[in-house]
C-alpha cells in the first residue's frame, strides 16, 4: 500500500517537472499567453540612433521612433518642422501656341453616328 501510494505521488511529479520544460524555460522574458502569435524579427531604432531587434506581430523590417522634440535644441526643433513641411513643386508653364498641330477634322471621320 505504501509502495503504491509513493509511485503515484513520484508519477504526479515527474509529469509536474516535464510539463515545466517547454520553449520558455531558457529565454530572458516569458510569453504570456496560451496561443503563441507568429511574430517577425524587426529593427527598432530609437531617436538617438541606436538600433536592436525585437519581435514584432507584423512582418516590418525596420521601425523607427519619433524624435522627441522637447529635449531637442531650438535650432534642431525649427529644422525638424521646416523638414515635416510639404515641399511645393516647381510647376514650369510652356505656352506654345506656334506649334500647336491639333485639327478637330481629323477625327471627324472617325466619329459617325448610328441610325
Amino acid at each position: 500500500m505504501s509502495t503504491q501510494r509513493f509511485l503515484n505521488a513520484s508519477l504526479a511529479n515527474l509529469q509536474l517537472c516535464l510539463s515545466r520544460f517547454n520553449s520558455n524555460t531558457a529565454s530572458i522574458c516569458l510569453i504570456k499567453r496560451k496561443k503563441y502569435p507568429r511574430l517577425y524579427p524587426t529593427t527598432l531604432i530609437n531617436a538617438d540612433g541606436s538600433s536592436y531587434t525585437i519581435r514584432y506581430e507584423l512582418p516590418r523590417q525596420i521601425i523607427k521612433m519619433p524624435l522627441e522634440l522637447d529635449k531637442l535644441t531650438p535650432e534642431e526643433q525649427l529644422k525638424v518642422l521646416a523638414n515635416r513641411k510639404p515641399q511645393k513643386k516647381a510647376v514650369d508653364i510652356v505656352d506654345n501656341l506656334d506649334g500647336d498641330t491639333f485639327s478637330a477634322n481629323n477625327y471627324l471621320k472617325k466619329v459617325t453616328r448610328k441610325k
